[in-house]
């Protein structure tokens, strides 16, 4: 697929077979901005261009410039620990999972969140106190809960601090996930547990305790 930008006026610089050469760059994302392509047209055509001039026909051509979003990397091999998983639990049904306990940790901030806050005012409108997030000194502090969820509700959430050794996790999970199943009158024989592969999760302690359990871990 090609695009035409010509729109009339003083002949371009640039000919409709670099626009499809630019155009074909960006989209099989062999070049990621007007830099990486202003170099390749060098090498290619042997042709210098600014790389304002590269923005302008990427414009035309209907691209828009945005920040790229951060994420971990992600190795090949958890790419494919990830794809069999997927494939083994494709053809579980809603009772199966019906049977999940998930679990994990989050922080809970004392004061508000320390993310973006968003609010909406008039064009002419001055700044009031609905405008405006308050701050304390060095954010007001924050904890670490754990808490559960099960089909029937919510499990019980417990303040751990600001660090949870394995000795720690496992005394959680002896005590309010056991209460979480009890509460609910969940039959701990046909229930599955859900964590994820965080080292203190996955210590021997941890792992010879949950193997003596009636109920399964999540593979």
């Amino acid at each position: 697929m090609s695009r035409n930008v010509n729109e009339g006026g003083r002949p371009s610089l640039i000919s409709q077979r670099m626009v499809n050469y630019i155009w074909r760059l960006v989209t099989l994302g062999r070049k990621n901005n007007a830099v990486e392509i202003q170099k390749a047209l060098k090498e290619e055509f042997g042709i210098s261009l600014s790389d304002s001039t590269v923005r302008r026909v990427l414009k035309k051509a209907g691209f828009i410039a945005f920040v790229k979003p951060q994420k971990p990397l992600l190795p090949s091999q958890n790419i494919m620990k990830r794809l069999q998983w997927a494939k083994s639990h494709q053809h579980w049904t809603v009772d199966d999972w019906k049977r999940v306990i998930f679990s994990d940790e989050t922080k809970v901030n004392r004061f508000a969140s320390d993310g973006k806050a968003y609010a909406w005012k008039l064009p002419h409108e001055e700044l009031n106190s609905r405008h405006v997030q308050q701050t304390v000194k060095h954010g007001g502090g924050n904890t670490m809960v754990w808490s559960c969820i099960t089909w029937e509700g919510v499990g019980w959430i417990v303040d751990v601090g600001h660090c949870m050794n394995s000795e720690g996790y496992l005394e959680v999970l002896k005590d309010d996930l056991l209460k979480t199943m009890e509460s609910y009158g969940l039959d701990s024989s046909k229930m599955v547990f859900q964590q994820d592969n965080d080292p203190k999760h996955t210590s021997k302690v941890v792992k010879e305790w949950i193997d003596q359990q009636s109920f399964e871990a999540l593979e």
